[in-house]
């Protein structure tokens, strides 16, 4: 159940009116999980199964900091109606 957290990430991105960079990113991480999932079942590909294991991770802790920094941004200007992130 956990691989469709990014892709949950991704439709929410569009109401929630984050940039479009971390759109892209969402649906990197999705990609990303569907690789490890490919290299842990294929053979001659178990390699490269803790490099993507480090970018997922990497990936991720990027969206994070991005978000909260978009969502603080907005809430900074005004730009994002308080009521809805309480």
């Amino acid at each position: 159940m956990i691989e469709f957290v990014p892709l949950i990430m991704l439709i929410l991105a569009f109401p929630g009116r984050l940039p479009q960079t971390l759109r892209w990113m969402c649906a990197g991480m999705f990609l990303l999980i569907f690789a490890q999932y490919f290299t842990a079942h294929f053979p001659g590909a178990g390699a490269f199964h803790p490099v993507i294991a480090a970018l997922l991770f990497v990936l991720s802790v990027h969206v994070a900091t991005q978000a909260r920094r978009s969502f603080l941004l907005a809430t900074k200007e005004g730009g994002a109606n308080h009521a809805t992130f309480r």
